[in-house]
């Protein structure tokens, strides 16, 4: 296997630790990095892969088309779950497994028997949440691994989304929760421990985890055409701002219908106003359109391109806005529809794309312009959206499009994002103000 210069030096800083993090962007080859380290196990070696659903066909591809080692067995576990158990259970070294996090959870049984040489967690920020059953799972699977190496692109919102990952790494560079929190979180109230409202030695945070991890800046290794973001401001309809300034000071708004839809806390007030942004809201009756000037504006921007467009929706309302818009022009990858094929052999302009959906694996430089109409607090969805466009093979300039509805949230989750920003508490903070 011929690595590049940068993926060689990932591979030595992970072979000489037991616990180990590349950090890399898209494009840097993360995927041949993990396979080196496979090849510097030992003879027999029992190696476990866990990565998201779509990323396991890329394993087996660069593995066939690069490992060239025959003698051991690289098992992608396909069927049932019972089938899965059973396409693993009676391996015998050298092997090596990959999963995907959900089969994981549901294999956890079979997996926790079992001794491994090497962990290999692929975009270990989904092992972020530190009470999540894939991250508590991740961290028992450590504990019955010689090696650990975790491979993302953006692997932290905010301070806590280290401990998760640091669990599985090596569980005694940050120590436990508890220890955590004391040393690294402010808790304005001591009734709701869980409740945090600031950080602090967020230096010495950094000079602990700093030497775990190997950062490699796409940039640096990737010769990739520029990119440029540009905002366009939408003037929500008079009767939508009303509604939405209802919503943003009274936690209720009455419709024309004498329906009544109340935010019952802060969280879902704060989603409700997201959603109207675009135009909607997703009530247990269903869809309620407030507005369209977002789905307007979109429509007559699309008027004016002639070339392939991705347009990253957070809700699912917004994807039919999306289609509406395009005027029997998209096609979508969602959660409930993967038409990525048809769009990338042509069959269609737009490709309306849910922004947890699209996240990792795939490519999409077909498009050199992306259009961003609604996103959520995450930077690392956002980051991973943008990648998608703006990777290897990519051979003009990238336009990204933010959709902003003027004078609401979606104004400060933009600012937020541009200056990488914890979101949610900046979008908090700008609601207080607004009272």
């Amino acid at each position: 296997m011929l690595l590049a210069q940068h993926q060689i030096d990932a591979v030595e800083f992970a072979r000489v630790r037991e616990g180990s993090m590349i950090q890399g962007g898209l494009g840097i080859g993360k995927t041949r990095i993990g396979l080196a380290m496979i090849k510097e196990m030992r003879r027999n070696h029992r190696v476990l892969v866990l990565c998201p659903k779509v990323v396991r066909s890329i394993w087996y591809d660069e593995y066939i088309d690069h490992s060239y080692d025959i003698s051991t067995d690289f098992v992608v576990p396909e069927g049932t779950t019972e089938n899965r158990r059973l396409q693993i259970r009676y391996l015998t070294p050298p092997y090596v497994v990959v999963l995907n996090y959900e089969s994981a959870l549901r294999l956890k049984d079979d997996l926790l028997r079992s001794e491994w040489d090497l962990l290999i967690l692929d975009e270990s920020h989904r092992i972020k949440s530190f009470g999540s059953g894939i991250s508590r799972l991740a961290g028992r699977l450590a504990t019955r691994s010689t090696r650990r190496l975790l491979l993302t692109g953006t692997p932290a919102d905010k301070p806590t989304d280290w401990l998760g990952q640091f669990r599985a790494l090596d569980k005694r560079v940050l120590g436990t929760k508890a220890d955590f929190h004391r040393r690294y979180c402010v808790h304005g109230n001591p009734h709701i421990p869980q409740q945090i409202t600031g950080y602090r030695n967020l230096p010495e945070l950094g000079e602990r985890i700093e030497p775990y991890i190997k950062r490699i800046d796409t940039k640096d290794v990737l010769d990739l055409p520029e990119s440029s973001d540009t905002i366009i401001k939408v003037q929500m309809g008079a009767r939508g701002m009303r509604l939405y300034r209802k919503m943003e000071s009274e936690f209720v708004i009455s419709l024309d219908d004498e329906r009544e839809i109340i935010a019952e806390n802060d969280l879902v007030r704060l989603l409700r106003l997201a959603q109207m942004t675009g135009g909607i809201m997703e009530t247990e009756d269903g869809v309620i359109k407030v507005d369209d000037a977002k789905e307007k504006a979109l429509r007559d921007w699309l008027d004016d391109v002639d070339e392939p467009v991705v347009v990253v929706c957070r809700f699912s309302a917004d994807i039919a806005a999306v289609h509406r818009a395009a005027e029997g022009r998209s096609l979508e990858l969602s959660g409930r529809r993967d038409e990525l094929k048809e769009w990338q052999d042509g069959k269609a302009q737009v490709l309306a794309l849910q922004i947890k959906t699209g996240g990792v694996g795939i490519s999409l430089v077909r498009a050199a312009v992306m259009v961003f109409y609604s996103v959520g607090y995450s930077t690392i969805d956002i980051e991973q959206a943008r990648g998608r466009v703006l990777r290897p093979g990519q051979e003009r300039r990238v336009r990204y499009i933010h959709l902003v509805a003027r004078g609401t949230i979606d104004e400060q989750i933009a600012y937020a994002h541009k200056q990488k920003l914890d979101v949610l508490d900046q979008v908090k903070e700008w609601i207080r103000w607004r009272r």
